[in-house]
């Protein structure tokens, strides 16, 4: 509904899938920082509990859960966008 209303104003289809693209990005970056914020929180309470335990957590690491993350974000942004894509500007305006 929110697309048909910015293409009925006349936003360009690549203004559209830059909204697209820029959420998914954004739900990808909010979900690493929760992922990684609860991986060392799951390693400090493991060494904590079990003094057994050592977690270590690498940059280059983190680094490549980044890239993934932000692929995986880029590739759920192509399916929206075909359903963006095809969205009928007069369809919002029908009850």
């Amino acid at each position: 509904r929110e697309f048909g209303i910015m293409k009925a104003f006349g936003v360009p289809a690549s203004g559209l899938l830059r909204v697209v693209f820029e959420q998914s990005i954004a739900c990808g970056g909010a979900g690493f920082v929760v992922g990684v914020g609860l991986a060392f929180l799951t390693g400090w309470l493991a060494e904590m509990t079990i003094p057994q335990v050592t977690t270590e957590f690498w940059i280059s690491d983190l680094a490549l859960v980044l890239a993934a993350a932000a692929i995986m974000s880029l590739l759920a942004g192509v399916i929206p966008m075909q359903r963006v894509i095809r969205v009928d500007a007069m369809s919002i305006f029908k009850a």
